[in-house]
């Protein structure tokens, strides 16, 4: 998914919802697939797109609405809601205010007519599924302008992801993206992602001197409430990816390593969480502190806290 904004032009996050008897019932419209939201996200840009709006279909979920022209600019102001908050509770009390709300709201309410009648939908309240009846549009902004990430630490960066928004990111801070394959709906073929995940991670190693891998299984589990598809991820991740770096670490002593969660994600509240998230750094010039643990309560209990990113990535990078 490339996106090009022109200076007119505002994208808002888009993400497909359940909506139950006035509530915000899903905020992932129960995990619907990429291939159902593409053909949703095709029935939208038929039906509603015009000279001022058009959608962009990405994965699951998780999409893009750009507006253009005086009433995207006009909404670039609105105050949105993440979904993700106020799952639970009333629609109508966290639609979008403030400057061109009226635009945000109608588009929002022409899309559910539309959505909760589509086929697609039938048939997934047939299933007893949560059915993608509603849009949710938030997180608005216009083209990022970032520091290009050689510019700022000196160094030849690549990135490998499937989720969009990391590619997007990648590609905005001038690394080098290279694709993972996207999620599959089989359980079975998702667990041999992660040796081929491996062999991706060490033919970018061999050509890069910085390489960032994004995964999105943990979270994604976190998010449908799914332990056992929480701890099978990290065991493929840890079987696989970790001990593939432990290796690259030891044959290559004058690198280092930095694992870290994007944020903490809550199985049992299927949300994300302000609290502290646990990161691992080791290799050349890393002193080893007292925490012998990888988890939420150990990174709390650290002497050693960054508040914000950037910190923890200029002192991943600093000079020995």
């Amino acid at each position: 998914l490339k996106i090009k904004l022109e200076e007119n032009e505002v994208a808002f996050r888009m993400n497909f919802i359940t909506e139950s008897e006035g509530l915000l019932a899903d905020a992932t419209a129960g995990g619907i697939s990429t291939k159902e939201a593409k053909a949703l996200i095709n029935y939208l840009n038929k039906k509603v797109a015009n000279d001022f709006v058009r959608f962009h279909a990405s994965t699951e979920y998780r999409h893009v609405a750009v507006l253009k022209d005086a009433h995207g600019l006009e909404a670039l102001s609105a105050r949105t809601v993440n979904p993700d908050a106020v799952e639970g509770q009333p629609v109508d009390s966290h639609m979008p205010k403030g400057p061109g709300d009226e635009l945000l709201k109608k588009l929002m309410s022409d899309a559910k007519l539309l959505l909760q009648d589509h086929e697609i939908n039938q048939v997934r309240v047939d299933l007893q599924e949560n059915p993608a009846n509603m849009i949710w549009l938030w997180g608005q902004g216009t083209s990022l302008d970032l520091e290009n990430f050689k510019t700022r630490y000196g160094v030849n960066a690549a990135l490998l992801a499937s989720m969009e928004y990391a590619k997007g990111i990648g590609r905005a801070a001038g690394m080098k993206v290279l694709d993972l394959p996207e999620k599959s709906e089989s359980p079975e073929e998702n667990e041999r992602m992660y040796p081929k995940i491996a062999d991706a991670f060490e033919q970018a190693f061999d050509k890069n001197d910085f390489v960032c891998l994004h995964l999105e299984g943990c979270d994604e589990a976190s998010r449908k409430g799914d332990y056992r598809g929480k701890v099978s991820a990290l065991e493929g991740i840890d079987y696989f990816i970790v001990s593939k770096v432990n290796n690259l670490l030891k044959q290559h002593p004058k690198t280092r390593v930095l694992v870290a969660a994007c944020h903490t994600a809550s199985w049992k509240t299927r949300k994300h969480i302000r609290e502290s998230a646990p990161f691992l750094m080791a290799g050349l010039g890393i002193q080893p502190d007292d925490i012998e643990q990888f988890t939420e309560a150990a990174a709390k209990a650290s002497a050693l806290q960054y508040k914000h990113g950037p910190e923890l990535m200029q002192a991943f990078l600093s000079k020995v």
